[in-house]
């Protein structure tokens, strides 16, 4: 494959996770901003986003070191967007997230990486309280398996070889074409039915402005450690949210089930147990427990201070954008 000179120093880089919501449009950025994309993706997956000069897709996977070396040859970055968001046992979030993760610091060390950009999540901060949205990455307390997994895949960062060579990302909830997660909820409102907390308090970023960010740190090259919250600086609530979900699908008000806490709290913890020892009821009881949750909010403070980071895209508009994107692709 012949990558296309933009005529100016280009950074090559690996991006992992390459066909999930967010590797996807961060190599697709990266590719038309002149840089040279190695894609690692697992095998069987492929995207049309891929078909770009820019773009030499690997197939491969963090959990199998040998298939990732190969990827790396000639990389100066890494941006680690892999892992597993939903899964039926406990042991599945620790091998791929965790596991995954500190094999591949194992390799950046042995290729000497100059920057590693690690995509984490919220989840990894745990919910925040009312009315108080996460500032700084302190008293990390997650809810469930995902959450922990990822806070401990940022430890592997932190105590590696390469921790001065590392940005971590937390992204909030990210939103945007392919968003698999929003389109369940399109989907459930397209039936007229919807799980319901009304104060529930919810930050987002849309997955062109989180893409956008990971492309300028990529080409500052300078590793500036965080965590970083990364929002677009508004806080949404759960009803003004389902509000705009039903204008943008035009489909007429939602039979919406509150979901009081006083209902959840005592399915919470039965439904993780089950979910740990058999599997069943993974992404049910994850979703009990989140909405359980006092908030899944936080601020840009130190990404708009330290990484320079000003969203672009606004709430409503980008999920208008969104639902709109599902409907001419007819997923709703």
């Amino acid at each position: 494959m012949t990558f296309i000179d933009r005529g100016y120093p280009h950074v090559q880089i690996l991006v992992t996770g390459a066909t999930g919501h967010i590797g996807r449009h961060v190599c697709r950025q990266l590719a038309e901003a002149g840089h040279r994309v190695h894609a690692l993706a697992l095998p069987g997956t492929s995207v049309p986003e891929f078909e770009h000069p820019n773009i030499k897709p690997f197939s491969g996977a963090t959990s199998v070191p040998e298939s990732v070396a190969v990827a790396l040859e000639g990389c100066s970055t890494i941006i680690h967007a892999a892992g597993v968001k939903n899964a039926s046992r406990d042991s599945t979030f620790v091998r791929r997230n965790v596991k995954g993760t500190t094999a591949l610091t194992t390799l950046a060390a042995q290729f000497k990486i100059e920057h590693f950009i690690f995509v984490s999540s919220l989840a990894a901060q745990g919910p925040s309280a009312p009315g108080v949205p996460h500032v700084s990455a302190r008293g990390e307390a997650p809810l469930g398996a995902y959450g922990r997994s990822q806070l401990q895949a940022e430890s592997a960062i932190q105590n590696s070889r390469i921790a001065g060579q590392c940005t971590i990302l937390r992204p909030a909830i990210v939103y945007g074409p392919h968003d698999p997660d929003l389109l369940q909820w399109a989907r459930l409102a397209k039936r007229r039915v919807l799980p319901f907390r009304p104060d529930l308090e919810l930050s987002f970023v849309h997955v062109f402005d989180l893409a956008r960010l990971i492309v300028k740190l990529t080409e500052t090259g300078r590793p500036i450690p965080g965590p970083h919250f990364i929002s677009d600086g508004q806080i949404q609530t759960m009803e003004a949210v389902v509000d705009q979900l039903e204008r943008a699908l035009d489909s007429g008000p939602s039979l919406r089930i509150l979901l009081s806490e006083r209902l959840m709290k005592p399915m919470t913890s039965p439904l993780q147990k089950l979910t740990a020892a058999s599997g069943l009821l993974s992404g049910f009881s994850q979703l009990i427990a989140d909405m359980n949750a006092t908030g899944w909010a936080c601020t840009a403070e130190s990404a708009r201070k330290r990484l320079d980071f000003e969203p672009a895209i606004d709430f409503p508009n980008g999920f208008r954008d969104t639902i709109r994107w599902y409907k001419a692709q007819g997923l709703v």
